[in-house]
């Protein structure tokens, strides 16, 4: 357990170096772009890459955990896997064209409509199927401790998307042309990310088996569900508000939503790292003990840097993106609240996909779902972005005590004991 414990830490700061990267790119970039864009314009790129990533969720019907766990578990060929995940990914290509081809038909183009419809719909695709492919072939580099790669290729994709948005300021700042730029980034990064992985992993025959993707699919379905709560539960509240409110409310939202990614990144790092040592490990209680040690240090950690970031929004939010995003202040505060009870259901869901236990996950994300969504459509017609920014911070509640619940009741742990903190479970560190 203790080899287990040190491996898992070790791979932990070795693949949170690009993570950091990463998130602190999406951060400048959301500095950049809102000091480069209106606040209507910011609005309008936050919703369109929400959206894109809604989509993915939608098509994506879990391949990633079932490629760690079929890898793992199952004992299947990489070889095979990597060629599901391209055959799964034609398949959603080819619906994805139907799909887009009706919008385009019904002249469907939600609030941009300033975009060339064409435009619009060609970017949202090139977005989902590079995001599908990343996704998919992701599972197998977990699954294979390849955290050094997957660090590397972080901190390229942080520099492709940073460059997309120097071209701002190079090339023009029409909304389009701005779309544009992140999308070229995004298709660079994913070509270089599979063939590096094939290369690395030295898979010389890509083999297919549809009764294993079918498998596959199935497994995965399991988290499917799941995982389309879990985005809603996070994303929606920008959904929402740029279907209900103007774009300018979403520009305020979207900017203090900046610092939700940066707490929210170290949870989502560790739980990605999470389920592949947890489907290694065979034996119930040591899932338990790595899964409540992980839960506590990513847990006080968050609490630290969402205290440092509540007491500095006022000095730092105008001097960051300027004196137009004062309103983003107040949601900020109560946004940074909200992650924090995130984090619990970030590690937690995890454990029960390593058991095959999604169902419990499903149920906590539902319960957060309802209140939250129930809870923006009431509020943000009456505050605004701040009445969206309160229903996160209740669904966060919500979810998180749940998934304690059914954590503690299917492990025979008290909440003492998750709690409570020792100086040994910072041993290893």
């Amino acid at each position: 357990m203790k080899y287990r414990e040190y491996d898992f830490l070790r791979n932990m700061r070795l693949f949170l170096s690009g993570r950091f990267a990463l998130a602190f790119t999406i951060l400048l970039i959301g500095v950049l772009t809102a000091r480069l864009l209106t606040p209507e314009n910011r609005g309008l790129y936050a919703l369109f890459f929400t959206t894109c990533g809604l989509i993915v969720t939608l098509f994506h019907v879990g391949i990633s955990p079932a490629n760690v766990y079929f890898l793992n578990e199952k004992k299947r060929e990489i070889g095979e896997l990597f060629g599901n995940s391209l055959l799964f990914c034609i398949f959603s290509f080819l619906t994805l064209m139907v799909m887009f081809l009706f919008f385009v038909g019904i002249d469907y183009q939600g609030p941009f409509n300033n975009i060339d419809k064409w435009a619009t719909w060609s970017m949202v695709l090139l977005v989902v199927l590079a995001t599908l492919v990343e996704t998919s072939i992701s599972g197998l580099a977990y699954a294979s401790n390849l955290y050094a790669f997957v660090s590397r290729a972080l901190i390229i994709q942080s520099i492709l998307l940073f460059t997309s948005v120097l071209a701002i300021k190079a090339f023009g700042d029409e909304l389009v042309y701005v779309l544009f730029y992140r999308v070229v980034a995004v298709i660079v990064f994913i070509i270089y990310f599979v063939f590096e992985f094939k290369r690395i992993i030295n898979i010389v025959e890509i083999k297919f088996s549809f009764p294993i993707l079918k498998e596959q699919i199935v497994f995965g379905s399991k988290n499917w569900s799941q995982n389309i709560i879990g985005f809603l539960n996070v994303r929606s509240y920008i959904l929402i508000l740029g279907f209900t409110s103007s774009p300018k409310i979403v520009g305020f939202f979207s900017v203090a939503w900046l610092f939700i990614e940066v707490i929210r990144f170290l949870p989502e790092t560790v739980g990605t790292m999470l389920l592949p040592s947890l489907t290694k490990t065979t034996s119930e209680i040591e899932k338990k003990l790595l899964t409540i040690k992980a839960l506590k240090l990513i847990l006080y950690f968050t609490i630290c840097i969402a205290l440092l970031l509540f007491f500095t929004f006022e000095l730092s939010i105008p001097l960051i993106f300027g004196l137009e995003y004062e309103k983003s202040i107040d949601i900020a505060k109560i946004l940074i609240m909200g992650s924090i009870f995130g984090c619990v259901y970030q590690v937690l869901t995890r454990h029960f996909t390593s058991l095959a236990q999604q169902r419990f996950s499903l149920i906590a994300a539902s319960c957060g779902l309802v209140v939250g969504a129930i809870g923006c459509f009431v509020l943000a017609n009456l505050y605004g972005g701040l009445g969206a920014a309160i229903a996160f911070c209740l669904s966060s509640l919500i979810t998180a005590f749940v998934t304690l619940y059914f954590f503690c009741v299917t492990t025979n742990t008290s909440l003492i004991e998750i709690l409570r903190i020792k100086r040994k479970d910072f041993s290893l560190i």
